[in-house]
């Protein structure tokens, strides 16, 4: 879903609906990248208020089932905090490919076509799994932190030079 909803704030007709609130490319970026982020907010809060709730479903429902009693305050925001990095990172990925594929409409083709090619071939597999363990895998949530951070700014700035002479509304 993260990578899906900064397709909708790239189309054209959202361009359209901008240009009335927005003069330029580069705020209307920063207006879809705080948008980014606090969806990213409510979805780590939604996603970690789900997982209790499904702890306890299971545990109401067959009470052999294991679930573990103490979750302290400092453990709680660790996790929402991961989740909330995980998540903007995936929607600014998403954000940049879906603004690559505004960029000529046989991008839509191309884009998708060889993200899927590269998952199957195997060499290029490997890069995959390289850069999942890269963030996936990381021990120290300051790490992740300070990994996540310098890509998404690196993406967001991406997306700024990549669309710096498009006009809000065209």
């Amino acid at each position: 879903m993260a990578i899906a909803i900064p397709y909708g704030l790239i189309k054209p007709e959202q361009r359209t609906i901008d240009f009335t609130f927005i003069s330029n490319r580069a705020t209307n970026h920063l207006s879809n990248f705080v948008f980014l982020v606090v969806m990213g907010g409510v979805g780590a809060l939604i996603a970690f208020g789900s997982s209790l709730l499904l702890k306890t479903i299971s545990y109401l429902f067959d009470p052999n089932v294991y679930v573990e009693s103490t979750l302290s305050v400092i453990n709680s925001l660790t996790l929402i905090g991961a989740m909330f990095l995980y998540i903007l990172l995936m929607a600014t990925l998403g954000y940049v490919l879906a603004l690559l594929m505004n960029i000529h409409p046989i991008m839509k083709v191309i884009i998708p076509v060889t993200i899927i090619g590269l998952a199957i071939s195997e060499p290029i597999h490997e890069i995959f799994t390289h850069t999942f363990q890269f963030y996936a895998l990381e021990a120290s949530m300051l790490m992740l932190l300070v990994k996540v951070l310098f890509t998404v700014l690196f993406l967001f700035g991406a997306t700024v030079l990549l669309s710096d002479r498009w006009e809000v509304r065209s």
